[in-house]
């Protein structure tokens, strides 16, 4: 009978520890997919950071050929615009001077008329 018992504790020590070998094998495995999930994500956040980095340095580029572009406008705005008033000058100068030629013309022609 004392044998009868140790070998059924025996039995059921060897299912115990089967089971336990059971239970080991799957966490084994389930800290490797761990260690593969986090070695994915981390290599995945690693790809992320440089996007980002990459996304903002042609940020910084695109707003710096920005400012240049606008700095660009501005100048040739303002150019332009000292061009346009250096004209208009000219043109008036021009055009008192038509008017002028204008009312001698027209004297001259009203003394030419009064002459008749």
């Amino acid at each position: 009978q004392e044998t009868a018992d140790l070998q059924r504790q025996k039995a059921k020590l060897e299912e115990e520890a089967k089971s336990l070998r059971r239970d080991l094998e799957l966490n084994e495995q389930q800290m490797q997919e761990y260690a593969k999930d986090r070695f994915k994500h981390s290599k995945e956040v690693k790809e992320l950071q440089n996007k980002v980095k990459n996304l903002e340095r042609s940020l910084a580029q695109v707003v710096k050929d920005f400012e240049k572009e606008r700095d660009r406008l501005i100048n040739k705005g303002k150019t332009d615009m000292e061009e346009s008033d250096i004209e208009n000058t000219g043109l008036r100068k021009l055009l008192k001077l038509k008017e002028k030629e204008h009312s001698k013309i027209k004297k001259l022609a009203q003394e030419i008329i009064s002459q008749r």
